[in-house]
């Protein structure tokens, strides 16, 4: 049986790579499939499904003693990551392929306790390959609700917490993938997400200011998608208060991309009707501060939020609708009533 897997395995490895240099070397070229292309396009499904059908059967018996050996393990999940590895598994007609990988992966999470190597391969992927984010989103979500791996989000969190701030300064393709994972997951799976956000707000501190937008933007998320019920608790309470504190300092962040994000969410958080009515004056105060800002992205953001607070703002149209303003007339009063507080709140130049 070891032999078996291990010539199968290794066979799929090989074919994978060599399938990946082929794509490698037509890229901008008219492809032109060879017969080995074909023949493993047509097996590879094939391949990965006995791979799955091995992992049902009671291999402890195959092991004296009864566990099964690590090397015998990561022969399966080398094999699947090496399949993922392979760009065309992000396109649509890949996805009954992407889901045999992720069996495999996700009953080794769950018979064989791999997660945590699984998290940690899993960052490692994303920091070689782009295009691996959305697949390894998708399948941090079936290990969590098909195979009930409740900790693989928390371990990835862990994981990519632990990555050197200087070094994702540096890294900016890496960095750029771990915030498009980071944000994906949590539009996935929101509520596994916040119990570990914890352990990424020390990012907001750091050199990258890709990651300081991502978890900006993750923080506006979870208040959004969780912390946004009537019924909420002290405890969530106390949290959406934290997060939307955050979100408000970071509106001044020294970078033009961070400030026009902060900003942007805000907006978000404003259509949603996420932000507490105790909380929008302040935000408005700090959003008119932006409308002299020297990037144009923020002070466009800056104008799109205040339009968006004084359009929800419920007592300014209860006050409006009541003398029979028709929607346009509320519009340009809205517009009037931008301008007449940044006369009054801006410094004088």
């Amino acid at each position: 049986m070891k032999m078996i897997v291990y010539l199968i395995t290794q066979l799929s490895e090989l074919l994978e790579r060599e399938s990946i240099e082929r794509q490698s070397l037509l890229t901008g070229k008219k492809k032109k499939d060879s017969e080995e292309s074909i023949s493993w396009e047509e097996s590879r499904l094939k391949t990965l499904h006995f791979m799955y059908i091995i992992l049902q059967l009671s291999l402890h018996r195959v092991f004296d003693p009864p566990v099964a050996e690590e090397d015998f393990i990561n022969c399966f999940a080398n094999a699947a990551f090496r399949t993922l590895e392979n760009p065309i598994m992000a396109h649509v007609r890949y996805k009954n392929v992407r889901l045999s990988v992720y069996q495999i992966l996700g009953s080794l999470n769950a018979r064989f306790d791999y997660s945590l190597s699984c998290s940690f391969n899993l960052v490692q992927e994303l920091k070689l390959f782009e295009h691996m984010v959305s697949p390894l989103a998708e399948a941090v979500e079936v290990f969590f609700r098909e195979y009930g791996c409740r900790s693989i989000v928390m371990e990835v969190i862990q994981e990519i917490s632990r990555l050197d701030s200087k070094e994702l300064s540096r890294d900016a393709s890496a960095t750029k993938s771990y915030s498009s994972f980071l944000l994906e997951i949590t539009e996935r799976l929101p509520d596994s997400v916040k119990p570990s956000l914890s352990l990424l707000i020390h990012h907001l501190d750091g050199e990258s200011y890709m990651m300081r937008k991502c978890i900006l933007n993750i923080l506006g998320e979870i208040v959004m998608r969780v912390l946004s019920k009537e019924d909420l608790d002290d405890i969530s309470k106390e949290n959406r208060s934290q997060f939307l504190e955050y979100l408000e300092d970071y509106i001044h962040d020294s970078n033009a991309h961070v400030r026009s994000s902060v900003l942007a969410m805000w907006s978000k958080l404003c259509v949603a009707k996420a932000i507490p009515l105790s909380r929008q004056n302040s935000v408005l105060k700090r959003t008119l501060g932006r409308l002299q800002d020297k990037s144009s992205n923020v002070r466009k953001q800056a104008v799109t939020l205040l339009t968006s607070l004084l359009q929800c703002n419920p007592y300014t149209f209860l006050k409006r609708i009541k003398l029979g303003l028709d929607p346009l007339t509320i519009i340009e009063l809205i517009k009037y009533d931008i301008m007449r507080q940044a006369e009054t709140w801006l410094p004088n130049r």
